[in-house]
């Protein structure tokens, strides 16, 4: 599964620590691989629309465009395609994450 979510953040600094929070919406790519019914192999991908009801985040703040991601958390939902039947449904829960980023812009200081 790949997503992708656009949204308003707000947050606040404190010296080189970021913490925000923030709530989005976008899609997600779905891969399934299963069976249907009958026991026999089925394989598809769809595009499906994705919503993160609440997010929130640390990062660490070097210079005026480096970050890394110390912790964000998304709680997601979005739909999946049942293999068996090919309806979808909406599933959902908590995703943590981290990394590295690069800023455009100046920071505020």
């Amino acid at each position: 599964m790949y997503t992708y979510l656009f949204g308003p953040r707000w947050g606040n600094e404190w010296r080189h620590i970021r913490w925000y929070g923030g709530i989005a919406a976008g899609g997600a790519r779905v891969s399934v691989n299963g069976v249907d019914q009958a026991g026999a192999p089925v394989s598809f991908t769809r595009d499906t629309p994705a919503v993160s009801f609440a997010q929130v985040g640390v990062e660490l703040l070097f210079g005026t465009r480096y970050v890394v991601k110390l912790l964000q958390a998304d709680d997601l939902a979005f739909q999946v395609p049942d293999p068996a039947t090919g309806q979808p449904h909406w599933r959902g829960g908590l995703r943590a994450s981290g990394g590295f980023a690069f800023r455009f812009g100046r920071r505020k200081r």
